[in-house]
């Protein structure tokens, strides 16, 4: 065995001494995870870091010298009375719709049997693929005020001008939004959902419950946690993507947010001359506040975790509900 085989320091072979370390590593299983961990984490710490540096730089991030000129946008009246209501429409807006449509469609394919139920997970699956602006084009062609096939329909129809439901404004964008990102919250839901004891159930059922009282009384408040993490994913997702208020309502500046203006702030027209990275760097701080507050409540929620155990032991069997058009309210 050739000198560069040896290890020197410990007076073996390489490869002994590399097996030992892997399985010293695998003795403790909390070093991969961690280790894996921090890559990402430490990509997330940099790039927020820099979103904020640039909020105090004059022009570039590799400018030097400070300036808190762009931080006079927080003085802006526009954006208090139009930019930030707006946002938060969308925001919340898009978490009712999300959860609304997630819930029952959560609960009809995982917990009851359903037809067709694999064939129905993969349409759900497969919505979930389709990019964002593509669903906002669809929802545009059916129901824009000017163009839309339904609106061109239903005025061809009837002495009417317009359609009366219009896509085209703040509420428009939390429908579509809401819709975009309601297979995600599925499969946030799903999971736990199936994971609940039947026992529990059953115990309720025994009782006198009903399948409804079930559900609102054993099921919701166990899948608590479940719901705030899916409704802050929504809301942290709906304030941030810039394609579905961009197709609804166009970049026109009629319905502007938080993800439009960033756009605005970064975008420098074929001259390139007009690009402000500050005041993108503030719009962006504004979104994480919010978020940053979701997570606080997320976080006073999953402390509390004694009170939402839905994953039994020994004899742990998942029962799904049938026949479920006989439930009694």
């Amino acid at each position: 065995m050739t000198e560069q085989a040896i290890d020197l320091k410990r007076g073996m072979p390489a490869a002994t001494s590399l097996r030992q370390w892997l399985g010293a590593a695998l003795a403790r299983p909390y070093l991969l995870p961690l280790a894996v961990g921090a890559v990402p984490l430490v990509f997330v710490v940099l790039l927020s870091a820099l979103v904020l540096y640039t909020t105090f730089v004059p022009r570039l991030p590799t400018t030097p010298g400070w300036t808190l000129a762009h931080w006079r946008l927080l003085a802006d009246p526009h954006l208090w009375a139009v930019v930030l209501p707006n946002t938060l429409i969308v925001g919340f807006g898009a978490v009712a719709v999300t959860l609304f449509f997630a819930g029952p469609i959560a609960w009809l394919l995982v917990r009851t049997t359903i037809p067709f139920k694999n064939f129905l997970l993969t349409c759900v699956a497969l919505v979930m693929v389709i990019p964002p602006f593509v669903k906002s084009m669809g929802w545009v062609l059916m129901l824009n005020e000017r163009i839309g096939i339904i609106n061109r329909i239903v005025v061809s129809l009837f002495p009417i001008d317009s359609f009366p439901v219009s896509m085209n404004n703040v509420w428009g964008i939390a429908w579509v939004m809401g819709l975009t990102l309601m297979p995600t919250t599925f499969f946030l839901i799903a999971g736990p959902m199936r994971q609940m004891d039947p026992a529990l159930e059953e115990a309720a059922s025994i009782c006198g419950a009903s399948r409804v009282k079930t559900l609102l009384h054993v099921g919701m408040p166990l899948m608590w946690p479940s719901i705030v993490a899916a409704a802050i994913f929504t809301f942290m997702t709906a304030i941030s993507l810039f394609e579905v208020p961009a197709i609804i309502v166009g970049l026109g500046g009629s319905t502007p947010v938080l993800a439009t203006e960033m756009f605005f702030a970064v975008y420098g027209g074929d001259s390139g001359t007009t690009i402000r990275y500050g005041a993108a760097g503030v719009y962006a701080v504004l979104m994480m506040v919010p978020c940053g507050v979701g997570l606080y409540f997320y976080f006073k929620v999953i402390g509390k975790a004694h009170r939402f155990r839905v994953v039994t032991g020994k004899g742990y069997r998942p029962r799904d509900v049938e026949k479920i058009g006989r439930a009694h309210v």
